[in-house]
């Protein structure tokens, strides 16, 4: 007696519909996972500008609470146009020192904050002097 084989198998058709539907199901896969990570590259990117900024205003509102007027007659704060593009605020404050040195106390210090604006970027630059050049600073109109 002759026995029957019977071997299962996928036939040409069975392996080429499967591979379409894989190829098709990848690349929607690619495209949701591509999106998703523009989406999370933007948010990072708006919280990591959104820290800076408040780091920036945090820090000019010490300066102008610990804004001090000078007993001297002397200008104590003063806004000037440098040029078409650039603005500068000088005050004098109270405030600790930049550099973090522990020998270098809270003192009164000449800040500087200079605005740069041209047509495709707003740029703030801050400046701090140390106590001598606060003292021998004027403001002189």
């Amino acid at each position: 007696m002759r026995a029957r084989c019977h071997a299962s198998a996928f036939t040409l058709v069975e392996i080429v519909v499967s591979v379409g539907i894989t190829a098709v199901m990848a690349a929607v896969l690619l495209t949701i996972v591509t999106n998703t990570l523009g989406i999370w590259e933007k948010s990072a990117s708006a919280l990591a500008l959104q820290n800076r900024a408040q780091l920036v205003l945090d820090c000019l509102a010490v300066d102008l609470e610990s804004a001090v007027v000078r007993q001297d007659g002397g200008a104590w704060i003063r806004v000037e146009d440098v040029d078409n593009t650039m603005r500068a605020l000088h005050l004098f404050a109270n405030t600790r020192t930049t550099s973090g040195d522990a020998a270098d106390p809270c003192t009164i210090r000449e800040v500087e904050y200079l605005t740069s604006t041209d047509d495709e970027a707003f740029e703030l630059y801050r400046w701090e002097g140390t106590a001598e050049a606060a003292l021998a600073s004027t403001y002189a109109f």
